[in-house]
């Protein structure tokens, strides 16, 4: 007879139940998938080679860097034009001058306008900064870009216009209108040479020259206009005046001149004087002679050396006076007026023999080396435009007081 094992129904069921919440927990973890980790961006690594790794340096320096400064210019300003025109209402003429001139720079800079002496008829704008240095009018810029500065020029107390063209100037050019009927414009270099125009002209300056002397004037009139002569002076002036005894004189005249450039050196004579020679340097040279006096053409000196040591200028003259008395009286002298500043003048008159001489005047009386009754040496320092005036006293002396 087999035994026989009967199973508890109890167990069995409870192995159920555990294997069924076995399968529940563990369902859910076997359906899903493992879990992904993302690593963070400051946690990742790269791998390139050295050249890449250097390439990627320098473009990261390089991007870094400052962009280089744009290049300077060749120089801070430029005057581009300078356009001088002369225009005339009536008979007066008038001078404007144009000035064009760019600031390259980006802050202040200066150019220069030439070195002329000259005042304008009207006021300048507010904006316009002129200057003066080492006799230079200088433009004051201050903003880049390009500044048009025109001004009209007032003439000189002679009526005539200075043209002094700035060297740092591109182009140059004077434009001159048709002149007045039966009038002419005068152009005068240092030199002395003086070129007429009798029409409308444009005429081309060059930069840096010697100023340029302008005049309007009538075609009638043939003295040398135009030069200047404010800044020259006589430094030394010599004159011997011989008296004879009909009352004739002949005066001897050296004067020692002192200029930069071509001069015009007007001269009065006393009234009913004839020039009879002149000679700038020993070379004999002609005279211009008008109603308001004899006008001498003295050109520029040649060198530095030559205008420290002046130019000596020579002319004599005749007078016909009135004649001596027999045994005293005066005689009214003078001598020929100047223009110019005279720093010394020395003056020998000289009678007839025999006679003693006093001297009363706007001239001093100095005492002679040798001593001679009918010679007298007379001085005056320091004049101008005026008259050296002397009246001679002279007599016979009486022999025959014991």
């Amino acid at each position: 007879m087999r035994p026989m094992i009967k199973l508890s129904s109890r167990p069995c069921r409870t192995g159920l139940l555990i294997g069924g919440f076995i399968l529940t927990s563990i369902a859910p973890l076997m359906s899903e998938g493992e879990p992904i980790w993302v690593p963070k961006l400051e946690d990742s690594q790269v791998f390139v080679t050295y050249g890449e790794l250097k390439r990627l340096t320098d473009q990261a320096a390089s991007a870094q860097k400052l962009p280089p400064p744009p290049p300077e210019p060749a120089v801070p300003a430029c005057l581009s034009q300078t356009r001088y025109q002369v225009t005339c209402n009536k008979l007066i003429p008038q001078l404007t001058a144009t000035f064009v001139a760019e600031n390259l720079s980006s802050g202040w800079t200066s150019i220069g306008l030439g070195s002329f002496n000259a005042a304008t008829s009207e006021a300048l704008p507010p904006s316009v900064r002129l200057a003066r240095t080492d006799g230079q009018t200088l433009l004051l810029l201050e903003k880049p870009g390009r500044t048009e500065l025109t001004l009209k020029l007032a003439p000189s107390s002679d009526g005539t216009f200075e043209i002094d063209p700035p060297e740092g100037s591109a182009l140059s050019s004077l434009e001159l209108a048709t002149p007045p009927a039966d009038h002419t414009f005068h152009l005068t270099g240092a030199d002395g040479m003086s070129t007429r125009y009798d029409q409308a002209a444009v005429i081309s300056l060059r930069p840096g020259a010697s100023p340029l002397r302008l005049a309007l004037v009538s075609k009638d009139d043939t003295s040398p206009q135009g030069l200047a002569h404010e800044n020259a002076i006589i430094t030394e002036a010599s004159f011997q005046t011989q008296m004879a005894q009909d009352g004739a004189q002949l005066t001897s005249v050296r004067l020692r001149l002192e200029h930069s450039a071509a001069t015009i050196l007007p001269v009065n004579l006393p009234t009913g004087a004839e020039m009879l020679r002149c000679a700038i340097l020993d070379a004999p040279v002609p005279t211009h002679n008008t109603a308001a006096g004899t006008h001498l053409v003295v050109p520029a000196p040649t060198s530095r050396a030559d205008s420290s040591k002046g130019t000596e200028i020579t002319f004599s003259y005749f007078l016909q006076g009135s004649a001596l008395k027999t045994a005293e009286g005066e005689q009214d002298l003078s001598l020929p007026r100047f223009a110019l500043l005279i720093r010394r003048l020395d003056w020998t008159v000289e009678f007839p023999d025999g006679l003693q001489l006093t001297a009363q005047g706007n001239v001093e009386l100095q005492p002679s080396p040798a001593p001679q009754g009918h010679v007298l040496q007379l001085t005056r320092r320091l004049c101008r435009d005026s008259t050296t005036q002397a009246r001679i006293t002279y007599r016979q002396p009486n022999l025959n007081v014991r």
